[in-house]
């Protein structure tokens, strides 16, 4: 990512030797196992798909859900396992939001449930380039993520396709939930563009043609070398 090349020259590599290929989505697979199952739509459900750790914000997202409620109801719907789930099951009871909150766990396939959702969510604390941020744009779902370090702006090309908030900021993130369940339209219109966006940005394909390139550069010097005597005969 942008954001790991800035880190990587602030440690002392020469920009020069400093090259950026994006993560790729396999964007057909993506597309096929998101089929919607019948009557599955859930447009006043938030979804957030993540690893349960601190670095994911997962906690600022609980609280934010339990402010937002109070003027837009909707309900939470969390999708991974980790160290975290007690205590984010727990912050759930102290809000007593365990009836508006569902912790899925592991799911095979969670592209029919990002599909099916009115909201995607990113409430992380830092990111590299976040790979269900850009599946979630390309099921062209609207999106709502934290401004964090460094990729989710990337993503949302500075906001084009999703709304970027605040990092850790729980209030900014109630808010702008707020607004979209009042007013779905906007970040719907939003997101109407994020596949074209990640088919033409963020392919598997586009990515694999960045590295053959970098790996063309890398082999250019020793391919002009001459060749040691003994391997002329």
């Amino acid at each position: 990512s942008e954001g790991a090349a800035t880190a990587a020259a602030q440690e002392g590599v020469p920009p020069e030797r400093i090259r950026v290929v994006r993560n790729g989505i396999d964007v057909e697979r993506v597309l096929q196992l998101s089929v919607r199952q019948p009557n599955g739509e859930e447009p006043d459900t938030v979804i957030c798909v993540s690893r349960l750790t601190p670095q994911k914000g997962l906690d600022l997202l609980i609280r934010a859900h339990a402010i937002a409620r109070r003027a837009a109801p909707h309900r939470l719907a969390i999708v991974g396992v980790g160290p975290d789930r007690k205590a984010l099951e727990a912050l759930t009871r102290m809000l007593g939001m365990e009836q508006t909150i569902e912790f899925r766990g592991f799911l095979s396939n969670p592209y029919p449930a990002i599909a099916s959702a009115g909201l995607f969510c990113l409430p992380s604390l830092y990111e590299g380039l976040p790979l269900v941020l850009l599946e979630a744009l390309l099921l062209r779902r609207p999106v709502i993520s934290a401004d964090c370090q460094t990729g989710p702006r990337t993503a949302l090309d500075g906001g084009k396709y999703g709304d970027l908030v605040p990092a850790e900021d729980v209030d900014a993130l109630a808010e702008a939930i707020v607004a979209h369940f009042k007013d779905p339209r906007r970040l719907r219109d939003k997101a109407a563009g994020g596949e074209a966006w990640v088919r033409e940005r963020f392919s598997i394909e586009r990515a694999a043609r960045e590295y053959a390139a970098l790996f063309d550069e890398l082999a250019a010097p020793v391919r002009a070398k001459p060749s040691p005597f003994w391997k002329r005969r």
